[in-house]
C-alpha cells in the first residue's frame, strides 16, 4: 500500500481529481446548500488545502516560489470567473479569503512535513 502512495501516478491522479472537484464546485450552476452557517467557507478552505497539498506532491520539482504564487493567484481568479460565467453565482471576497487560508494551511503543512523529513535524515 505504501508503494502506491509514493508512486507519481498516484500523486498526479489525486492532483487532477482535486482540480476537477474544485472546478466543478466553482462552475456548477447553483451554489451548494449551506449545511451550517459558513459551511461554504469551510468548503473553500478544504478545497484549496487539498489543491495545494496535492499540487506539492504531484509537482515536487517545481520550486515553491513558482507553485505557491500560482495557487494563490487562483484563489481570487476562480472566484471572479465564477461570477463572470455563472449568472446565479456572485464574487465574494470572503470566499477569496477562505481560499487563501486553505493555501496558507497547505504551505504550512508542507513546510512542517519537510522539516520533519529533514530531521529524520
Amino acid at each position: 500500500m505504501t508503494k502506491i502512495l509514493k508512486h507519481p501516478l498516484f500523486h498526479w491522479s489525486t492532483f487532477l481529481l482535486s482540480i476537477a472537484i474544485v472546478l466543478y464546485a466553482y462552475f456548477r450552476p447553483l451554489p451548494p446548500e449551506d449545511l451550517f452557517e459558513h459551511s461554504d467557507k469551510l468548503g473553500h478552505i478544504v478545497a484549496f488545502l487539498a489543491l495545494g497539498l496535492t499540487a506539492r506532491l504531484a509537482l515536487p520539482a517545481v520550486k515553491g516560489m513558482i507553485l505557491w504564487p500560482t495557487i494563490i493567484a487562483m484563489a481570487p481568479l476562480f472566484e471572479y470567473l465564477q461570477g463572470a460565467f455563472r449568472p446565479l453565482r456572485i464574487y465574494n471576497e470572503y470566499d477569496v479569503y477562505a481560499n487563501l487560508v486553505g493555501v496558507l494551511l497547505a504551505m504550512l503543512i508542507t513546510r512542517l512535513f519537510a522539516e520533519v523529513l529533514a530531521r529524520k535524515s
